[in-house]
This record gives C-alpha cells, sequence and structure tokens, in this order.
C-alpha cells in the first residue's frame, strides 16, 4: 500500500514543474563570459527540468528528491531550441529515469524524449562559442504548480563580455 491510497483526496491533484537549480552557477556564467555570451539567465533561474506537465498528477504518488546530483564533465551540445532559448544539452541516466518515474504517474509531456539541458540564454549562440564540459552540480528538486506564463519572468543578466572594438 502507498501513501497516496491513504491520503490521496481531489486536492492532491494537480499539474506540476518539477526542476533542479544549477548549484555551481559561477562555473556556468563564467564558461558564458569566456565564449562570447553577452547574457545569461539570472544565476537563480540556471537549472534543468525535470517534469513540466499540463495534465494533473497525484502530488502524493511521488516524492521530492533532496540529494544533490552532479553531471560529470563530458562531452555536450549548444543548440537553439525553437523558441529562441539556448540550450547546454547533456547526459544524464538518473534525470532520464526521474523523468520516466513522473511520466509513469500520469504527467504529460509534449516532446516524445527526454532531453536535459541548462537553458542559458535567449540572446543567440556566439560565434565560436565551444560548450560547457564540466562538472554541473544540481541542488533538491523543487516542486511548483505549473505556470505557462514562466516566459514573462525570464530575467537575462549580463556576464560583463564586451566584443572587441573592430577599429
Amino acid at each position: 500500500m502507498y501513501l497516496s491510497d491513504i491520503f490521496s483526496d481531489e486536492t492532491s491533484y494537480k499539474n506540476i514543474y518539477v526542476s533542479r537549480s544549477v548549484v555551481n552557477f559561477g562555473d556556468i556564467v563564467n564558461y558564458a563570459y569566456h565564449n562570447g555570451f553577452a547574457t545569461t539567465l539570472a544565476p537563480s533561474d540556471l537549472h534543468v527540468t525535470i517534469c513540466y506537465s499540463k495534465s494533473r498528477i497525484d502530488w502524493y504518488a511521488l516524492y521530492p528528491e533532496r540529494n544533490e546530483i552532479v553531471i560529470p564533465p563530458q562531452t555536450r551540445t549548444i543548440e537553439a531550441f525553437n523558441g529562441g532559448a539556448v540550450v547546454l544539452k547533456l547526459e544524464s541516466p538518473v534525470l532520464a529515469a526521474r523523468w520516466q518515474q513522473f511520466l509513469d504517474v500520469g504527467a504529460s509531456t509534449s516532446f516524445p524524449t527526454y532531453k536535459p539541458h541548462v537553458t542559458l540564454t535567449y540572446t543567440g549562440i556566439p560565434a565560436g562559442a565551444k560548450p560547457y564540459e564540466g562538472r554541473i552540480v544540481l541542488g533538491p528538486e523543487k516542486w511548483t504548480e505549473l505556470n505557462t506564463d514562466w516566459k514573462s519572468g525570464v530575467e537575462e543578466w549580463p556576464t560583463g563580455y564586451k566584443p572587441a572594438d573592430p577599429s
């Protein structure tokens, strides 16, 4: 028997957004600066999304994971996603398995596969930028009800990078 069988009621069914913040955001911002990015998302907004579900799920079916996860140094790619997000794509069987757990309890997704990534900016990929290959430390899961108007709260911060004067 699960706790959800005992305590589940209509109020426990909500849509859900689950993410993990990048703990070593300074490393990412430093990388961005040295690769010609003029801005990044605010350091407190650098994260990996685990679940973005418009479907309501029973929040008692799973529990937030409180451990940190370290994504070891690896080869990654920088990509521009539809909608203008510039992301650092990474591989993580642990994050993919967690995404699947949410699907297994009824979460919805708009994408057929999970592509873990850290959104860096919405201002484009600088010429010659190389992907960050260092370790990424992710904090505990954050669970909130889904905010479909999330883009209105996106804030970009300057990295301090200034292109060389062509003269």
